[in-house]
């Protein structure tokens, strides 16, 4: 009996201990798998919704991301791209002008905002042109050309090659009007971007609204997401000694950076929560081994 007895615990503790570590192993690898595939994830949209339109950076005037003013322009915009792109890093930089019209076609009207763009630099930084599902994207020697969401052109009733009329306010409080022919449309997949999104060269949008040589932003790309978010310290102090500042990724997209926060937050709770699981019962393995 008591040799019956000794033979079941001997053979049990050692099937428990596999099991203990199959468990552990399975565990640990679970682990490492989702934490990798949930940064992995976070990258991933942090360059699908910064690569759109907004770049992994910018720079701005003072004051400008609360109080979006046109006449808020950088001083010395030149100096300030030609020096990030000195900084490792950065590879791209796009200078923009930003202010808002009314677009009208015959009887139809609606808000836009516009976009003044170097075509050649933009599509280095921003896949807009990417979503082009009609025409084409706006070319270096473009001068009265413009690119709008498909959304806005729809409601417009426009056809690709038609003229529009655009009225808005220049930086002197007089009266930015102009004609243009529309050239591409645009589908982003974001509804309320595709409504309101058009762009035009900048050198027009600078003559229309009366801003020489004027820009509101330059935004940054690189070749990593990552190389630009650790050359921050450095774009910072570039911004501060051209009297700009500089945005990273969070200040551009705050709602992103909580939204990542909150589910990482969650994901950590549960990760928790597993390493509890799994101690306690690699416990009461060694308990019930020590019992026996």
């Amino acid at each position: 009996m008591l040799a019956a007895l000794a033979w079941r615990n001997i053979w049990r503790q050692p099937v428990r201990s596999v099991l203990s570590l199959v468990g552990l192993a399975f565990t640990s690898l679970l682990l490492v798998f989702m934490l990798s595939f949930q940064l992995g994830v976070y990258d991933t949209m942090k360059i699908g919704a910064l690569g759109l339109m907004d770049g992994f950076g910018q720079f701005q005037p003072v004051g400008y991301r609360d109080d979006p003013d046109i006449g808020k322009t950088l001083p010395e915009a030149d100096a300030l791209m030609a020096g990030a792109l000195q900084v490792r890093g950065v590879s791209a930089v796009a200078p923009r002008a930003a202010s808002f019209a009314i677009m009208a076609n015959e009887d139809k009207s609606f808000g836009a905002g516009v976009i003044g763009v170097d075509p050649a630099r933009e599509v280095q930084v921003s896949n807009l042109a990417a979503t082009l599902v009609q025409g084409r994207y706006l070319q270096a020697g473009d001068t009265d050309a413009v690119v709008m969401g498909a959304g806005l052109m729809r409601n417009l009733g426009l056809a690709i090659g038609d003229r529009v009329t655009m009225l808005g306010t220049g930086r002197d409080g007089a009266v930015a009007a102009d004609v243009l022919q529309l050239v591409g449309a645009l589908d982003t997949g974001v509804p309320e971007l595709d409504r309101q999104i058009i762009e035009i060269p900048l050198a027009r949008f600078q003559a229309d609204y009366n801003l020489p040589g004027g820009v509101n932003v330059i935004a940054l790309r690189g070749p990593d997401f990552d190389g630009v978010v650790a050359a921050a310290d450095r774009l910072r102090a570039l911004a501060a000694e051209h009297g700009a500042v500089y945005l990273g990724w969070d200040e551009l997209q705050p709602e992103l950076r909580q939204m990542i926060t909150l589910d990482f937050s969650t994901s950590m709770l549960m990760y928790v929560t597993l390493v509890v699981v799994v101690v306690f019962i690699l416990l009461n393995t060694l308990y019930m081994s020590v019992l026996e």
